[in-house]
């Protein structure tokens, strides 16, 4: 089960969780389990078009996932 740990700023809107579990077999798919369990989330990640705000990073062990593949 991948983890994704949170930044203090974006606590507030995981109810204080640190560290989440959340469900998914790519970054894609773990990113819309985060934003369907936490929904206030999703304007401070995604622009209006469904892609990544320039200033988010999503890093995959220490690999930024902008460097790899992406989403």
């Amino acid at each position: 089960m991948p983890s994704l740990k949170m930044p203090t700023p974006l606590r507030t809107y995981t109810d204080g969780q640190a560290e989440l579990d959340l469900q998914g077999s790519n970054v894609a798919e773990v990113m819309d389990d985060l934003v369907a369990r936490y929904p206030a989330l999703r304007p401070h990640l995604f622009n209006g078009d469904g892609q990544l705000r320039p200033f988010v990073n999503l890093f995959l062990n220490e690999d930024n996932v902008k460097d790899l593949q992406g989403m």
